[in-house]
């Protein structure tokens, strides 16, 4: 078939599809609503730029690469098992491959691997189209990561609870702020409560919820907490400079003590 049937068949089989629309204006566009925005399409060369055979002297070459990860992506095919007939396997060896059969199979192999794996996705963010190093694009920073989900990841966290931490964390971080609590004898969960409690205008579950091992913060608690707990440790800070200033000098005044009774003597 060539471009315009490819819409009509996928036109008739995902009709009622929301993520996909077909202008009635063009028969070789359609639109797929992404998660950042809507995005057109146009089929023209879809079919022959997946037709496009890779050259077998190109793939010869990448084989023999001494790279490993270049040489796997361009391996042969599995062979195929001793029961397949020889019709088949011959047919199967003659097959030219095209670009959209290599895409394809790396496809398949790339995600057996993620479902294999604990993937860890990192974002990379191009600050600018020139490549400069000394330019910042600022809209083209806010479109990328819209269409990566991280405005949305960021504004979903914000309106719930970003910061999470276990009752023994939160008691070694800002357990310290309430010398009074953190003595006594009572389960890590209790002691989290009482501080918590500290405040009146922190409210559950609006502020904060206490699970059975972690503690759910929003943001405001969390920079009131750092807030107290800088207080805090400037308090402790000037009460150590105090108490070494005195000890300074009242070695000083010993001295100088010891000096006038050796000279009146």
């Amino acid at each position: 078939g060539n471009e315009e049937s490819f819409v009509a068949k996928a036109a008739l089989l995902m009709k009622d599809d929301a993520v996909i629309e077909f202008p009635r204006t063009s028969r070789t566009q359609f639109v797929l609503r992404h998660y950042a925005a809507p995005v057109l399409y146009e089929v023209t060369g879809f079919l022959d730029k997946h037709k496009d055979a890779m050259l077998p002297d190109l793939a010869t070459l990448m084989r023999s690469s001494s790279a490993s990860f270049v040489s796997a992506l361009f391996a042969d095919p599995v062979v195929p098992s001793p029961a397949t007939s020889k019709r088949r396997q011959h047919s199967a060896q003659n097959r030219v491959q095209t670009v959209g059969v290599q895409f394809k199979t790396n496809l398949s192999e790339l995600m057996g691997t993620i479902q294999a794996t604990n993937v860890q996705y990192i974002r990379c963010i191009k600050p600018n189209a020139a490549k400069s190093p000394t330019s910042f694009d600022h809209a083209m920073v806010i479109a990328q990561l819209r269409c990566a989900g991280v405005i949305e990841a960021i504004r979903i966290a914000r309106s719930a609870y970003p910061v999470r931490q276990t009752h023994v964390d939160f008691l070694g971080t800002y357990g310290m702020c309430f010398p009074d609590i953190l003595g006594r004898t009572q389960s890590s969960r209790d002691l989290c409560l009482q501080i918590l409690a500290q405040v009146p205008s922190w409210t559950a579950p609006v502020h904060f919820q206490v699970g059975r091992s972690k503690i759910y913060f929003h943001a405001r608690v969390v920079e009131d907490l750092e807030h107290r707990k800088r207080q805090y440790l400037y308090a402790k800070v000037v009460l150590m400079q105090r108490i070494l200033r005195g000890c300074t000098k009242r070695r000083q005044y010993r001295r100088k003590l010891d000096a006038i009774v050796k000279i009146q003597v």
